[in-house]
Formats: structure tokens, sequence, C-alpha cells
């Protein structure tokens, strides 16, 4: 995928959530515009064009947003530093004078409309996007937190979209605004004072494996937990599935877990006769249909998983496998709603998993409670692997 064809998709999901988080604090200044444009040819045309106006703004900023993510990833920069200076500039902007002065443009509707009006149909679009540029300069700090602290995430889309709507609607918006600059410089603080490892790294690579193995060990010491989740597969008919289609869902599932195991082991775990290891399977623990290279690498990890309990015990190491079922992520999402939804309909709880209940598993067995617990496989997945595929089979073909 070339840079051009990775901005597309970003700009297009980018737009709407700039739409959904900055039109409700916009609503005042889009009624007051209505209002003082009632007695212009076509009204609600131009209101249109204002907010058209104004949207073109926040889909603009998507696009340094995204070259920064990008800069990021390419650089490796640790992810710790990263959020900690993040939270620590936007709170810091958040009780700036230049704060105030964009925040008291979006306060003021009617004040901001007599000084910028622009007659006609193009006017109401360069006000639109004076507008935008004054929310823009308003909000950059907490657009930041949003990209690069939330990673664009539903809970913190809302927790945004409620600071900027509270400052700009509430009678009490600057307050709110300066109590939210003091929680995130004091949050940043704590960050960049004891911060967690975070860096990006491609377990397929032993290059990048070790040197993210190293750089936990330097950071922590030692290892008592090691998680095998990175994995990846796409849905296709077993004879349509190319060499190289099976290599890569392998690669990443078995490979870069082995990989990933035996470094942790071989460097922590084994020298200090104990840790945790845990692979990542999914349930139904059976054939599935569209999943060849999946299910028979699933299969490898959960076999894996048992002898390396066998093998291992010596040393005081455990190893479980977790078959999870349907959780409901991103990645699930991927599948196209009409799959999801039948998915869905094979859980006999009646629903899909929600990923804290898969880590609330794991933080089990990592817990004196789930200390004698080793070599065997969990099914979190609502009953999935007991009720089977729950589906009737395509029918022959003569």
């Amino acid at each position: 995928m070339t840079t051009g064809d990775a901005l597309a998709p970003f700009l297009a999901a980018w737009t709407p959530m700039m739409a959904v988080m900055m039109l409700p604090s916009a609503a005042p200044m889009i009624r007051t515009f209505r209002l003082v444009a009632a007695d212009a040819p076509n009204p609600s045309v131009r209101m249109a064009l204002f907010v058209i106006g104004y949207l073109l703004v926040w889909a603009a900023v998507g696009i340094p947003a995204w070259g920064l993510g990008v800069l990021l990833m390419e650089l490796g920069a640790p992810a710790a530093q990263v959020i900690g200076v993040t939270l620590v500039v936007a709170g810091v902007y958040q009780l700036s004078p230049l704060k105030d002065v964009c925040l008291r443009a979006c306060r003021t509707p009617m004040d901001f409309l007599v000084t910028h009006w622009y007659p006609g149909s193009l006017g109401a679009v360069r006000l639109g996007v004076e507008h935008g540029l004054y929310c823009v300069g308003c909000c950059w700090g907490l657009m930041a937190v949003f990209v690069l602290v939330g990673a664009m995430s539903l809970p913190w889309l809302v927790a945004v979209a409620a600071v900027v709507f509270a400052e700009k609607v509430s009678p009490r918006g600057a307050l709110v605004g300066r109590v939210a600059g003091l929680a995130l410089v004091g949050a940043g603080i704590l960050v960049l004072a004891r911060p967690d490892l975070a860096m990006p790294a491609d377990v397929r690579e032993e290059e990048q494996a070790e040197a993210f193995v190293e750089a936990a060990l330097a950071r922590f010491g030692q290892v008592d937990v090691l998680v095998n989740n990175a994995g990846g597969q796409f849905t296709a008919p077993a004879e349509e599935i190319s060499p190289k289609g099976w290599r890569a869902v392998n690669r990443l599932a078995v490979d870069a877990a082995w990989n990933l195991t035996r470094l942790v082991a071989t460097r922590s775990m084994i020298p200090n006769r104990r840790g945790l290891v845990v692979f990542i399977s999914f349930s139904p623990r059976r054939g599935t249909p569209g999943m060849a290279h999946a299910s028979a690498a699933r299969a490898a990890v959960e076999t894996l998983a048992s002898t390396l309990a066998l093998e291992w015990s010596r040393y005081g190491i455990r190893s479980v496998c977790l078959a999870a079922g349907n959780i409901l992520t991103e990645g699930l999402e991927s599948y196209g709603p009409g799959t999801v939804a039948e998915w869905e309909r094979a859980v006999p709880l009646g629903r899909l998993g929600r990923p804290e209940e898969v880590a609330a598993v794991i933080a089990f067995l990592a817990s004196a409670g789930g200390a004698y617990v080793t070599g065997t496989t969990i099914a979190v997945d609502g009953g999935v692997d007991a009720w089977g595929l729950a589906s009737l089979p395509p029918p022959p073909e003569r």
C-alpha cells in the first residue's frame, strides 16, 4: 500500500469522526448563523455551505494528524514519552492566553458573525472556514491527545467531545478548560516520571523481536508474563489460499509467537525459574470453514502451549493456551456487519465477548489463584466451543 493509498481511508474515517465530535459544540454558532442569514436568499443553502466550510477545515487537519502518526511509527518513538509530552503540551496550551482568545470566538457566536460577516454563498463558506480555524486553534491540543494518546478510540472520542462541548457551551466553560488543562499536565508528568514500556515492533522480524525483548528487560529487569496475542487472517475457501497467504498467516501466528517465546524464556524466565506464557488461539477448537490457514496455525499454537508446559515445568514456567471466541474488536468488525451478526447468533450466551473479559482471565492466570494452571486450553467464548459451529453445512456440489 502506498502512502497516498493509506491517507485516503484515514481521511474517510477521520472526517465523520470530526463531524461527530465538533458539530454539537458548533451548534450555537450554526443556529446563530441561520438567524442572521434568515433574510438572505436561500438561508438553508447558506447554512449548509457554512457547515461545509467548517468541516473542510477539520478534514484538512486529518492530513497532519495522519502524517504525524506515520512519522512516529517510522521513527519508533517510545510511546510513553510521546504520550507524556503530548499530555503536558496539550495541558499547558489549555491554560494559555491564546487558548482563551480562540475559545472566546467560539463562545460568542453573535460577536464572531458581526465582526467576520461575508455576503453571498462564497462568504458563507469563507465564514465557516474562519470559524473552523478558530476551533482548531481552540482544540488542537485536545485533538492531539485524541490521536496520539487515545488512538482515536470511541471512549476517547466521547471524552474529548464532552470537554469541547462543555468548554464552548457551558456557562463555566472556561473553568472546565482550565481543569482539563491541569489534569492533562498532571497526567503527563506522571507518565514521564515512570513510563510503561510501549514500542512498535514487527514480531515477525527476528531483529525487531529481539530488540523489543531487550528493551523490556532493560526497563523491568525481568519478564513475568508473556501474552502472544499477535495474529491476523482473512476468510477464503481452502482451495483459494495461496502458499503466500498460508505462510503470511502462519508466520505471524506460529513463527513469531515461537520466536518471541524462545527469546523471553531463554533470557528471563528460565534463568529466573518462573514465568507464565499465554498463547491466544480461537474458538471453536475445530475446523472452521473459510479459515483453513488460521485453524491450522491456532491448532499448532495450542499444541505448542501444552508441549512447553511439559518441557519447561522444571523451570517453574507455566504455559497456557486461551481459546478466545468472537470478541468485539475493530479486527472483528472488519469482516462486515453481516458476518459479525452471523457469528453473534452462534454464541449460546447470545452476545459477543469483550476484550476486557479475555484480559480478566489472563490476569487470573497470572495471579496466585491461577498458579496451578498449566498445559491446558481455556475457552473464553460464551459457549461456542461446546455448541460447535451451530450452522448448516454447505450443500454438496454435483
